[in-house]
């Protein structure tokens, strides 16, 4: 029998559509003619399935029976007036399927077989058997089993039929009129037949207020009447003629023919289109009364949805949610999509809208509520999409969600948001605004894809539709759950990468947006982040962060745009972001300014100017990652001006702030946190902090690659090094005017020249800060030739002919090897390198060796010494005269031999002489021009041949200047300390030393006392002048002597300690104490042997007291050196005036020999009061 057939699997209406099938726009609503309870249903909620309140969700909390609107009607009085015609018209039906009583089922009837066999166990009356009957054929057929004949099920049908609408069954379903009993008396008194259930349904609505057992009676019945649509009297009521009109009563099998109504619906007429409307209000409360999707979603309810209580629409929203899964067939998922599309037309038929936003809808959207409830079905509903009206409260509350009190209520239009974002088409007004604008920019795009389709066209889109989308896309911006493409593509990487993210205020869709580029994000998961972003980019309402947090500063910052052209505000906030002050915005326009590096795409405003220059230099360079970006800076040369403006400034916001850096971001996080923990972002700090920083091993080696590439962008152009541009802004304006105007003029090609000024013309630079910064840049430049513009470019053909196999790993490689072939390279090429080695030598914050190999070294021996403000040298003076303590770390004592050989080529290359002797220097030059150190000429000003050091040095003693005179002893100093220091030593000698001094390591003056033991020996003329020169200065000053120093040092501290460096008088202090000395002077009086006795120096000694100058004369002075202290004694000022005195301490030579004495007497005996004519004649006579 085709009513006993699998009642489970629905059965085609009439016309063949099923009622699922049918357009949503033909569904029915609260139409004139039907009554204010068919046609504002919506103000009584309830729970369909009476599941108790532990089984409902906790979050939807449904309105109580006073939250409907006081304007409402009384649904029950509506409904009981309505039927009351039906009631007195009712009669006894005359077929085979009523009794005389009307109390049970005909035993006699198309049943008589049956009954015996199935229900004879049970007692006849109040239709207890036919009760019986029923379930065991619904029992029977859910086991595929056809215990009825269609006899049977017809008379069983009509029984209940007749019984319901006379009255006279009391238990429509069993156990109803015991379980109503009280209900009744409350609600419904003196109510019977289908006024009585119409109340109760009607109650039902308003959760809670039916007892629970009467609730799951008028369940039953709704499940019976959802099988069969006759027992509906109010639907049968209004739609009994269409039935028949439309050949609808031929269709067979549970639910079919209130299928066929429904696929029918624009021909119904109004009155059965209001009820039917009404009906759907029931049947979308709970699938159970919708027989087409329950029975085709019977395993999926089990499989997907078996833990969620049936009721409140719970299980058509689960099903939605779930309907992508694996096990989710092809007909169930047809019948979910139907159903809802149909559900979120209209408020009233959305049951978890209606009774959550209960209180929200007369509040906020009181206007479109009573207009839609007015409005007959035709204008509601209308013949399709774009001429119905229905959606009108819907969207009204999508524009005032903000506004929403009620948390239920929000959660609901969130899921609404949802649904509309998966299928436009549900959305009414949506579909109406947007349908030329579909056809138009994405007819080829699928359902979920059209509302990113649109957005990606916003600029084009017609106003209405531009409206509508911003709206559903701001709300969708909100929450990722309002994205169900993105939230489905990233379910498992939110688990991964988001798992400790709050859900709510995008926060998961920034979270993914932030790990874009993460090694462990899913392919599908990446793209639907980036699609999403590049559609989000056209408004900045579109972006919930940055539209929520900055609708202050854009009204401050961008005015006029943000209220004419919000469109552009993005792009406006992006230019802006160094003014903005709440900390909340600036976060995300740093995260706006990171995305458009990120994808050149993402930043419409760049991308429309530059879309020529990347067709044209980038066409292959997929985008992401900020791979085009990086493609146009390459051909930056090339770039039309306004592209080369526009990605300038995409550069210096990436300048600014290394997290908005596509690679930096991702390689450079773990090496700030470990390198800057303190640093904050912005100004181009942590930029500057890894700068500093490159060398530490802790530094990973992409990020140092990145920093190293940022350090190369940088320096070609001033704008992109936020920390020179911000400290030298004033100073370039000041010092370089042209080449900043030729910067502004030439945004992108200007090679770095305001740089390159500022560094030729640093000494007159007056800000600290920005002479600090130009050291930072000297450095970089230093370190890396391809730093400097210039530099590169003129170098380039010298690079390939000297110095091809020299990789650049920017610690000065090609500079070093360019220097090497300093006298091959092209002169141009040379002055530069010339200028780099006389930067390298000035300023202690260009040498990165100091802080690395030297660091600690420097902490020992120098600590006390700061770096001078202008970048003196002292610390590398210091540096230098430790260079050979043991304690000294190999490393760092070769960065000093290599710092000290690049001093002894030229005076420009030793800061404190150069700067301290510049006035003695010309007037030596002047006055000594005849000599070929003090004249140069031609080729030697770059012959670096060591020429103005050996002018001063060679006339030290015509020096006027005090800190001259110092600078040039320190110079001395270094040049006994090694011999490398002293210009052209090394080469002079290096024949001679590897002959003579083999196993000597050079410094502390060791190369220098074996070449002196060694003189005869010595075969280079230049070399055997040098060692004489540089023992003649040190004989001249105990402090200039490395070997004095080191083994004197404990000796001058106690006999010499008063006395005044300079004209030996240290020297000759120690030579007249050392009878004095203990066994541990032993070394200090070898060294002063060694060093020998200059009685010159002596008569020079004006320091010394007489006393002074006898204490020391004794037996262990030879009879020449004797006569050296004679005739200084003779000369010294202390004489004339203690002569007498003196004598009688002279006695003390007695031990030097009999000539001292025998010449001593002389020269007392002829009393003279004029020592000094006597002295002069001693000096002509050479008195032994």
């Amino acid at each position: 029998s085709p009513m006993q057939a699998e009642p489970s699997q629905t059965t085609s209406s009439a016309s063949g559509a099923p009622p699922a099938q049918a357009e949503p726009s033909k569904a029915s609503s609260s139409a004139s003619g039907v009554s204010p309870a068919q046609a504002k249903p919506s103000k009584a909620t309830s729970s369909a399935s009476g599941a108790s309140p532990a089984q409902a969700e906790p979050s939807e909390a449904s309105s109580s029976a006073s939250g409907s609107p006081p304007a409402q009607a009384d649904p029950i009085k509506a409904a009981s007036s309505t039927l009351a015609p039906a009631v007195a018209k009712a009669q006894p039906s005359k077929g085979p399927g009523a009794n005389a009583s009307e109390l049970d089922i005909n035993p006699t009837g198309a049943c008589s077989a049956s009954l015996p066999r199935l229900c004879g166990h049970v007692e006849r009356g109040a239709g207890r058997q036919a009760h019986c009957l029923r379930s065991q054929m619904q029992a029977a057929l859910e086991r595929r089993e056809y215990p009825l004949t269609a006899e049977c099920v017809d008379e069983l049908h009509r029984f209940f039929v007749n019984g319901t609408r006379t009255g006279k069954l009391n238990d429509p379903v069993p156990g109803f009129n015991k379980a109503c009993k009280a209900d009744r008396s409350i609600f419904c008194n003196g109510m019977k037949g289908p006024a009585l259930i119409a109340c109760l349904k009607v109650k039902k609505r308003v959760k809670g207020a039916l007892t629970d057992r009467c609730n799951e009676k008028v369940f039953e019945l709704q499940q019976q009447e959802a099988r069969y649509v006759h027992l509906d009297a109010q639907l049968m009521e209004m739609c009994q003629g269409d039935l028949k009109r439309l050949n609808c009563e031929w269709s067979k099998g549970p639910g079919s023919r209130k299928a066929c109504l429904n696929a029918k619906f624009r021909n119904l007429t109004v009155g059965c289109q209001g009820a039917l409307f009404t009906r759907m209000q029931d049947d979308l409360s709970d699938v159970r009364l919708n027989q087409r999707l329950y029975t085709a979603c019977r395993s999926e309810i089990s499989s997907a949805c078996g833990s969620v209580a049936f009721g409140e629409a719970r299980i058509l929203k689960c099903l939605w949610e779930k309907q992508d899964g694996e096990h989710f067939g092809l007909g169930c998922r047809k019948r979910v999509k139907q159903l809802t599309r149909l559900q979120v037309s209209d408020f009233r038929l959305d049951y978890r809208i209606r009774v959550r936003c209960a209180r929200d809808i007369p509040r906020l959207c009181a206007r479109e509520q009573v207009h839609v409830d007015t409005l007959p079905v035709t204008e509601l509903f209308g013949d399709g999409w774009q001429e119905g009206k229905s959606g009108e409260v819907l969207q009204c509350l999508k524009v005032h969600f903000r506004n929403i009190a009620e948390r239920g209520c929000k959660q609901e239009i969130k899921r609404l948001v949802a649904v509309h974002a998966e299928d436009p088409e549900s959305d009414r007004i949506f579909s109406r605004k947007c349908k030329a604008d579909i056809a138009a920019f994405c007819n080829t795009s699928s359902p979920e894809r059209v509302h990113t389709c649109l957005r990606k066209h916003l600029p084009g889109l017609s106003r209405p539709c531009k409206e509508a989308e911003l709206l559903q896309g701001s709300l969708a911006a909100m929450e990722i759950t309002m994205k169900p493409l993105m939230a489905k593509a990233c379910e498992g990487d939110i688990q991964s990468l988001c798992a400790g993210v709050q859900k709510g205020d995008a926060q998961v869709i920034q979270c993914l947006q932030d790990h874009i580029n993460a090694d462990g994000m899913t392919k599908a998961c990446n793209r639907e982040v980036k699609n999403d972003l590049l559609a989000s980019n056209h408004d900045w309402r579109l972006k919930f962060g940055i539209h929520e947090s900055c609708r202050g500063e854009a009204d401050r910052l961008c005015s006029g745009t943000y209220q004419n052209q919000p469109g552009n505000v993005l792009a406006c906030l992006r230019r802006s972001d160094s003014k903005v002050a709440d900390p909340v915005c600036s976060r995300a326009i740093s995260l706006l300014v990171k995305q458009s590096a990120e994808d050149i795409r993402s930043d419409p405003a760049t991308y429309n100017v530059c879309m020529g220059d990347v067709n044209r230099f980038c066409a292959d360079v997929p985008p992401g990652q900020g791979r085009v970006h990086e493609c146009l800076v390459n051909h930056s040369t090339l770039l039309s001006h306004a592209c080369a403006e526009a990605e300038l400034d995409n550069q210096a916001r990436l300048a600014e702030d290394i997290r908005a850096h596509p690679r930096g971001s991702m390689l450079c996080k773990s090496s700030w946190n470990a390198l800057c923990p303190d640093v904050p972002p912005g100004d181009g700090r942590r930029w500057e902090c890894l700068e500093r920083n490159r060398e530490d091993p802790r530094m990973a080696e992409g990020c140092r690659a990145v920093v190293l590439a940022q350090q190369r962008l940088s320096n070609f152009h001033f704008q992109l090094d936020h920390g020179l541009s911000r400290r030298c802004s004033k100073e370039a304006a000041r010092l370089c005017p042209l080449e900043v105007s030729l910067m502004r003029a030439k945004p992108f090609s200007s090679e770095g020249v305001v740089i390159s000024c500022l560094l030729q013309k640093r000494e007159k630079v007056e800000s600290p800060s920005c002479q600090t910064r130009l050291a930072s840049k000297a450095a970089q430049r230093l370190g890396n030739i391809e730093n400097d513009p210039t530099a590169s470019r003129t170098c380039r053909e010298d690079v390939r002919a000297f110095c091809s196999d020299v990789a650049s790993e920017g610690r000065g490689e090609l500079h070093k090897c360019l220097q090497r072939h300093l006298k091959d390279i092209s002169m141009k090429c040379r002055e530069i390198e010339i200028e780099y080695m006389q930067m390298a030598t000035q300023d202690i914050r260009l040498m990165s060796w100091m802080r690395g190999e030297c660091g600690s070294a420097r902490k020992r021996y120098c600590a006390h010494l700061e770096e001078g403000d202008s970048g003196e040298a002292y610390v590398t003076t210091c540096m230098l005269r430790s260079m050979h303590r043991p304690g000294m770390e190999p490393e760092c004592r070769a960065k000093l031999v290599e710092l000290e050989r690049l001093r002894a080529l030229d005076l420009r290359f030793n800061p404190l002489m150069s700067k301290h002797c510049q006035a003695d220097l010309l007037r030596l030059q002047e006055t000594h021009a005849t000599e070929a150190v003090c004249a140069p000429q031609g080729e030697e000003v770059v012959a670096l041949s060591g020429l103005g050091i050996r002018c001063l040095i060679s006339h030290r003693g015509e020096v006027r200047a005090p800190d001259c005179q110092s600078s040039i002893s320190s110079v001395l100093r270094q040049h006994s300390n090694d011999l490398r220091a002293k210009p052209g030593m090394e080469k002079a000698c290096r024949g001679d030393i590897e002959a003579l001094c083999p196993e000597i390591e050079p410094g502390s003056g060791r190369l220098h006392a074996c070449l002196r033991k060694n003189k005869q020996s010595i075969a280079n003329k230049d070399c055997l002048s040098m060692v004489m020169e540089a023992l003649q200065a040190e004989k001249e000053d105990a402090s200039i002597s490395p070997r004095i120093r080191k083994h004197c040092s404990l000796q001058i501290k106690l006999f010499c300690g008063s006395v005044e460096h300079g004209e030996a008088r240290v020297l000759n202090c120690l030579r007249l104490h050392q009878y004095q000395f203990s066994s541990a002077g032993d070394a200090c009086k070898r060294e002063l042997e060694a060093l020998g006795f200059n009685g010159t120096t002596l008569y020079n000694a004006t320091g010394l007291s007489t006393k002074g100058l006898l204490a020391g004369a004794g037996s262990e002075l030879s009879t020449r050196e004797a006569q050296s202290v004679l005739k200084a004694l003779l000369r010294h000022p202390s004489w004339i005036k203690w002569g007498p005195a003196v004598l009688g301490i002279a006695c003390v030579v007695i031990v030097a020999g009999v000539a001292g004495i025998v010449a001593l007497a002389v020269q007392l005996r002829k009393g003279r009061p004029d020592f000094g004519i006597e002295v002069e004649q001693a000096e002509k006579e050479d008195v032994p």
